[in-house]
């Protein structure tokens, strides 16, 4: 959201922010009309829980105080992303009553499922809540295995979807991968418009990296289950390789258990750091690994480490074989195959010549095919596009 919304003031269109109010927020001219902060995982008592979870479905703040910024800024377009919980669709509305043409990014499943991710009980979903069958979420208890969760996130997606329907009011739909507008759109999603435009690619001051300082492979991202996290660890036990995973989440006390309990000295966990330092930690290495076991779309790892000019190891999964392009720009997997993964990650390191060519095809790849003219330009014929129909 911030690049993109660098990038159109870098081409002069001026940008006003709308979100929840938080102590890390940037500042911003409207930052006093923020959304007040919310911490559901805070609800005690029932009845605090019940009136929580009618502001996820529709925020009545988020709506008056969104309201009163666009009154004042008077945008001739508004670009949502990630809404939902904090300050729902209910300024889907505002944007519709004040006749403002509304683009909706989207970086999950969130139209489609209820839970975001296509995730059941730790299983990839193929769709039980397949045209507006979200009670499934409910039978399922897919949030959390929490009857009142899903029942929330059940009746949030039958507000989005069903009656009233907010998601309809939405006037473009931006789907960064092939994949996801494929996904949503076989589980019934019915959107006016629907377009697939990935994500650009920041180039300016990284400079790519087609040797390797280390003789070591990187992990870095969000450690949970659903990335796979666990199979590229069983894939390089016994392997003359290093692996850094860099980042947090909720399995890292798991993970790091299970290696120092298999004796696996060839893993290192590093904590979350600043962006520049791990640039040059991608920069250092032989090649990074995205072994995911969910439907990513157009995941920041596989652009980043094209960025730092290294090939990706990537699982054939979700949106990354759009990008992992077996053989010229990385290898692929099946995912959540351990051999398989050991296999491809044995080959790389065995042909130190292939890792430079793919790792200088991968950078092409960010320059020719994900840059941020290239993305701008798209967006404005798109746009104008739009508005032709619309007339």
């Amino acid at each position: 959201m911030f690049k993109i919304a660098e990038l159109f003031k870098s081409k002069g269109h001026e940008i006003a922010y709308f979100s929840m109010a938080d102590s890390r927020n940037i500042n911003s001219q409207y930052k006093d009309l923020f959304v007040s902060n919310v911490n559901y995982n805070d609800a005690i008592t029932l009845l605090t829980k019940i009136k929580l979870a009618a502001r996820i479905i529709y925020n009545k703040e988020a709506r008056s105080k969104f309201e009163k910024v666009v009154m004042d800024f008077k945008p001739d377009l508004i670009q949502i992303h990630n809404i939902y919980h904090q300050l729902s669709v209910s300024i889907v509305e505002i944007a519709k009553k004040h006749n403002i043409s509304t683009f909706k990014f989207l970086h999950d499943y969130k139209v489609s499922c209820p839970v975001y991710t296509l995730i059941s009980n730790g299983q990839v979903c193929e769709g039980k809540c397949r045209n507006n069958r979200y009670f499934w979420c409910t039978l399922r208890k897919c949030n959390d295995n929490n009857y009142l969760k899903s029942l929330t996130n059940t009746l949030e997606m039958y507000a989005n979807n069903v009656y009233p329907n907010y998601y309809g009011m939405v006037d473009l739909f931006i789907s960064p991968s092939r994949f996801l507008s494929e996904k949503i759109l076989s589980m019934g999603f019915k959107p006016k418009h629907i377009i697939t435009l990935p994500h650009f690619a920041d180039t300016a001051g990284v400079s790519p990296t087609y040797g390797w300082k280390n003789k070591e492979i990187i992990y870095f991202g969000r450690l949970s289950r659903e990335k796979g996290i666990q199979t590229l660890i069983q894939a390089v036990k016994g392997v003359d390789i290093v692996l850094k995973i860099i980042g947090s989440g909720p399995v890292r006390d798991e993970l790091c258990e299970f290696v120092e309990r298999e004796k696996m000295q060839n893993v290192l966990f590093i904590p979350h750091m600043p962006h520049n330092d791990l640039l040059r930690q991608i920069g250092d290495c032989m090649f990074t690994v995205t072994p995911s076991e969910w439907y990513e779309n157009c995941p920041n790892t596989v652009i980043e480490s094209f960025i730092c000019g290294k090939p990706v190891v990537g699982a054939e999964i979700g949106g990354i074989p759009e990008m992992v392009i077996d053989n010229e720009t990385g290898l692929t997997f099946e995912s959540g195959n351990v051999d398989d993964l050991r296999e491809k990650i044995l080959q790389l390191i065995s042909e130190p010549d292939k890792i430079v060519s793919l790792g200088k095809s991968a950078r092409s790849f960010v320059e020719t095919q994900l840059n941020a003219e290239r993305y701008y330009n798209r967006f404005m014929e798109d746009l104008g596009s739009f508005q032709l129909s619309k007339a």
